[in-house]
């Protein structure tokens, strides 16, 4: 049946084994949990899926919602006449499916429902999105250029990579007495300087020229945004990149994106209870409201028991623990998982207590358990590692991923473009700026009007630098300076402000430089479009989904 499956997937000899070892691990597991599924009386919400044990992850909430609105007429009617008017924000990223399902509704109950779709397909992001989305006849299209977040140059500069894309030119919409005029600078640096390096004293230099010391500011209420391209550069900068590798090389792509989101399910007892544990005297009342809340020992203490030897026990194994977090190290997350199981200081997920059972036995078949690996080497993680990855998932630090603002504004961005450190062919700097050529399945993409690596970077650009209501400054690491620095400053985006050589700049540079100072300022006479390099001809909004 595995081999079938996978015949399936149509294969070609050019997929590389370990995507086919893959395949068939999920199909194992899968396999696996059909047979499982039969017994499961009750289905729960949670991260990730696990349908042998009854738990079902977001994706499968969303495909199941859509199932049951079309098979299910009275299901349908109820909701309709619970939810008369549904109004969809950031529709481009809304899924197929659930627009099909909306768009169903909406012309089986005409007249009953009220249905509204905003959003900008110049700022969908995710493949999975549906992106513009086709009037029916009756639905009327609403066209809003004005835009009350950029002041007048960053608005110049998005206008510039906008244009493109679907050559819609936004205005502003404040007064003209609330119109700013704001601040943007590229600077183009060279690929084989360190970049973590290269990024501080790029914003040492920025905090110089603005005479402000929030360029320099990780804390979380900076007012400065680095926007890298991918959450692995993040893990870098915030030196929790073992941890992510444990959670994206090899795991379900479930775990993957929960883990990006700070919901996967093994990090729940660290984000709970055993860091807080670890950083809290044994002795103190505090302790004693953890391990109310989280020891199953202390909630299931009976008349009779010996109080004294339970909480000598509770309160040396804290001790342990908070040693072993103290010191990290690599294993120190499986040793805290141990110790916390062992001395019942938390009640453990029933995965993490199968796999403590198992972990190390050579007799579990392969297989046995999907998402054993990524445990096994999430346990051989340092611990201290959690600290920076937890910070940046909620958002205390000044990372995050380009694809992870969208919606959200910021007094300073820092947008960081650097192909080398991208895992993957969807997006690329360096072709839209036309320093690589398009290889031939983009050219095939582009004239076949499918979505391409132009399309996809042009709107991932554009949602990084419309977050910016005061600075925007673009850093971009390249192998050839001299080349990118004539590409920018030819083209749209090099209107909006200065066009910068990194090796120019100086380290450090006090002052606050300008073009008076011989820096090279483009002016809107000498805009052209981004891929002047490339044949525009080719360009299209965007009007269909990506295959």
């Amino acid at each position: 049946m595995a081999a079938d499956i996978e015949a399936e997937q149509g294969f070609s000899n050019r997929v590389g084994a370990k995507r086919r070892l893959e395949t068939r691990k999920r199909i194992e597991r899968y396999e696996r949990q059909a047979k499982e599924v039969v017994s499961v009386r009750r289905f729960t919400y949670g991260t990730g899926s696990n349908y042998g044990k009854g738990i079902i992850g977001h994706d499968d909430v969303i495909k199941l919602a859509t199932a049951m609105l079309a098979r299910h007429p009275l299901l349908a009617q109820l909701t309709v006449a619970e939810y008369p008017y549904i109004f969809v924000d950031e529709s481009q990223d809304t899924f197929p499916a659930v627009v099909d399902a909306l768009r169903g509704l909406a012309l089986q109950h005409e007249g009953k429902l009220c249905l509204g779709f905003f959003g900008d397909p110049m700022q969908r992001i995710y493949a999975t999105g549906v992106g513009s989305i086709d009037l029916d006849p009756g639905w009327k299209d609403i066209k809003k250029p004005e835009n009350f977040r950029s002041p007048s140059q960053v608005l110049t500069a998005i206008n510039a990579i906008r244009s493109g894309g679907d050559n819609l030119v936004q205005k502003s919409g404040l007064p003209i007495g609330k119109q700013r005029e704001g601040d943007v600078a590229v600077i183009v640096a060279p690929r084989t300087q360190d970049s973590l390096i290269t990024l501080h004293e790029v914003r040492r230099w920025l905090a110089d020229r603005h005479s402000s010391d929030t360029w320099l500011n990780d804390d979380a209420q900076s007012a400065l945004k680095v926007l890298v391209i991918t959450h692995r550069m993040a893990a870098r900068r915030l030196r929790f990149e073992t941890l992510y590798a444990c959670f994206h090389d090899g795991a379900s792509t479930s775990l993957s994106e929960a883990f990006d989101e700070g919901t996967a399910w093994p990090l729940t007892p660290f984000r709970t209870a055993i860091l807080a544990m670890a950083a809290t005297p044994a002795n103190s009342s505090d302790a004693m409201t953890l391990l109310r809340t989280h020891s199953p020992r202390i909630q299931g203490i009976r008349a009779g028991d010996d109080l004294t030897t339970i909480l000598s026990s509770l309160k040396h194994g804290l001790t342990e623990l908070a040693g072993v977090v103290a010191k990290g190290g690599p294993g120190s997350v499986g040793k805290a998982l141990r110790i916390v199981s062992s001395y019942d200081l938390i009640e453990l997920d029933e995965r993490w207590v199968d796999h403590l059972a198992t972990s190390g036995a050579s007799d579990i078949s392969p297989g046995a358990n999907g998402d054993s690996e990524v445990l096994d080497a999430f346990m051989a993680c340092d611990i201290h590692e959690l600290q920076g990855y937890f910070n940046y998932v909620r958002r205390e630090s000044p990372y995050s991923t380009q694809q992870g603002v969208k919606g959200s504004e910021f007094p300073n961005v820092l947008v960081v473009l650097d192909d080398a450190e991208g895992t993957h062919s969807h997006f690329s700097y360096d072709k839209l700026f036309g320093l690589r050529n398009l290889s031939k399945a983009d050219e095939t993409a582009r004239q076949e009007g499918r979505d391409s690596v132009l399309e996809r970077t042009r709107r991932l650009l554009y949602v990084c630098c419309s977050r910016a209501t005061e600075s925007l400054t673009v850093l971009l690491y390249t192998d050839d300076v001299p080349d990118a620095l004539e590409a920018l400053r030819r083209s749209s985006i090099g209107a909006a402000g200065l066009v910068l050589d990194f090796g120019e700049i100086g380290i450090g540079c006090p002052g606050r430089p300008g073009p008076q100072q011989g820096w090279p300022l483009v002016n809107a006479g000498q805009a052209s479009d981004l891929q002047s390099t490339h044949d525009t001809k080719a360009q299209r909004t965007e009007q269909t989904p990506p295959n």
